[in-house]
């Protein structure tokens, strides 16, 4: 028997309709090969710090918070100098983009021209970066990116009060930085990285032992240069 005309038109749009949302909910081919290649990943690295000081030229800083005699005195700044660090992290790639957490670590012995001996200082940095891969997928990639970080500074012995004791400090800050490199990508997985990164970083406060601490009048404003070796393993 013939089916009516009213119910062939029916099922046929029926049909159309059916066609159409699933056409609709495949996704573009772009979003789909981007989504593709998100992976999480873990990181190593290690890097020279080669500082190049503070760019307002003065070696130390006079410390008169008011009439909080426990704390006023003359902090000493590091002289230019050179230390290596490590560390490692978390990150996310999304193709040719990589996103990551940080946290860095150096210590060094530093000297100033009015001190007669010298003082040791360990250096934190937690930043986040961004990088973008170019040549994607080719096995070897140049790399540009930056990002931003809180850093402190322990310094042991550069403060030294209006009583004439030498006392440890923390300098403290934030500040940017601008990295460029290549990496080589093995089966999507693995990934050795060659970057040289420049870090300017100002610093407003420093805090003194046993809960003492004072914001600096003027940013002490500290740039040095990082050469670094990473190590990325994604899954």
């Amino acid at each position: 028997m013939p089916l009516p005309l009213r119910s062939l038109s029916a099922r046929v749009f029926a049909l159309l309709a059916l066609c159409l949302a699933a056409a609709w909910a495949q996704p573009e081919p772009g979003y789909k090969s981007a989504w593709k290649h998100f992976q999480f990943a873990v990181f190593v690295h290690g890097a020279g710090h080669f500082e190049t000081g503070d760019l307002d030229g003065k070696g130390t800083l006079d410390v008169n918070p008011g009439d909080t005699s426990s704390v006023q005195g003359t902090f000493y700044k590091a002289e230019p100098g050179a230390a290596f660090s490590v560390g490692g992290g978390l990150g996310a790639r999304m193709d040719a983009n990589r996103l990551s957490f940080a946290v860095d670590w150096s210590s060094a012995t530093m000297t100033h021209e009015l001190l007669p001996g010298s003082f040791s200082t360990d250096l934190w940095r937690f930043g986040l970066d961004y990088r973008h891969d170019f040549l994607y997928p080719a096995d070897f990639r140049p790399e540009v990116g930056g990002g931003a970080h809180f850093s402190f500074r322990d310094m042991d012995g550069a403060f030294d009060d209006a009583g004439g004791e030498d006392r440890s400090a923390r300098l403290s800050g934030t500040g940017i930085h601008l990295d460029g490199g290549v990496g080589w990508w093995w089966n999507e997985r693995f990934v050795v990285l060659a970057e040289l990164e420049y870090e300017l970083t100002a610093n407003r406060n420093i805090g003194f032992g046993g809960g003492d601490g004072v914001e600096i009048p003027h940013y002490l404003v500290e740039h040095s240069l990082r050469p670094k070796i990473a190590l990325w393993a994604l899954f």
